[in-house]
């Protein structure tokens, strides 16, 4: 088996001239860079065709293994290597070690080359997942007919909107919960807004819609879920804070209706009056009979 696989090597000796110079010169080429190309493999399979070649103790060898790869007629990375470790064996000594070593460079560059890729996809992944992830309800619906808005207006798996609102008096963290048309229904709960209102100044895009809207003896009560993502994220269906929408008041929502008296002070009231009106009499029948 030695002997075999020494007589398969062309020697030093065999660049100087006739068939063999020319296929070392064909490799030579073919292996500068470190990659046979298809084109490459294709043209020594079809060197291998000229009368001369057959005199070759290599040739043989060589035919057989391009025979094999470009069988299927498509050349695997596996099959490529495989035709690059014969072309060493047939080689001299020192431009077979040459074309090791650019196999092997070439061979680290791609192992570099698919980790990368595989980083890039897993800080893809990473990217679009959400940071943040709630399910809440929303708090403040009794004012400003809020729940007049939410009766007339949202429906479960409606779209909501998360929009800061700094400037509000009672918590700077405030984050108010907005319909696709503009209306606001209410605000997230003040815990959870200190946790938000870093993410949504941070640039966090969003994805926000009804859960369920429980209706309250009083006043009905949305559930919303909410995802928060990192504002490089590429996937589709979730709000920049530019296209978030600015809050506005539906025109056909009545004003808050004023609380009517419950009609026990006047009761009251009046009860006194009879009570005290009784009294005098009683007290000037008393003194009138004396």
């Amino acid at each position: 088996m030695a002997r075999r696989r020494k007589h398969l090597r062309l020697s030093e000796s065999e660049r100087q001239g006739g068939v063999a110079a020319e296929l070392i010169g064909l490799l030579e080429v073919a292996t500068a860079d470190g990659i046979l190309s298809d084109q490459e493999i294709i043209e020594i399979r079809q060197w291998l065709d000229t009368p001369e070649a057959a005199d070759l103790p290599c040739f043989d060898y060589l035919k057989i293994v391009l025979e094999h790869v470009l069988s299927d007629g498509k050349i695997t990375e596996h099959e490529r290597k495989e035709v690059f470790k014969a072309v060493e064996r047939i080689l001299p000594p020192e431009m077979a070690q040459l074309a090791k070593q650019r196999r092997l460079a070439q061979e680290m560059i791609k192992k570099i080359q698919r980790q990368e890729e595989r980083d890039r996809e897993k800080a893809e992944v990473e990217r679009n997942k959400p940071v943040l992830r709630l399910d809440i309800p929303v708090v403040g619906v009794p004012y400003e007919n809020r729940y007049q808005i939410i009766r007339r207006y949202a429906e479960p798996n409606d779209p909501v909107f998360l929009v800061r609102e700094p400037t509000n008096a009672y918590d700077p963290n405030a984050v108010m919960v907005l319909l696709e048309q503009g209306y606001m229904i209410g605000y997230v709960p003040r815990e959870v807004a200190e946790v938000l209102a870093p993410q949504l100044d941070a640039g966090h895009k969003q994805k926000a819609w009804i859960k369920k809207i429980i209706e309250g003896s009083r006043y009905p009560t949305p559930y919303i879920l909410v995802e928060i993502y990192h504002p490089t994220c590429s996937i589709t269906g979730v709000v920049t804070p530019e296209e978030l929408p600015s809050p506005r008041q539906p025109s056909n929502v009545t004003a808050p209706t004023p609380k009517q008296s419950s009609g026990v002070l006047p009761c009251l009231i009046i009860l006194l009056i009879v009570f005290f009106t009784l009294a005098l009499l009683f007290y000037a029948l008393v003194h009138s009979g004396s």
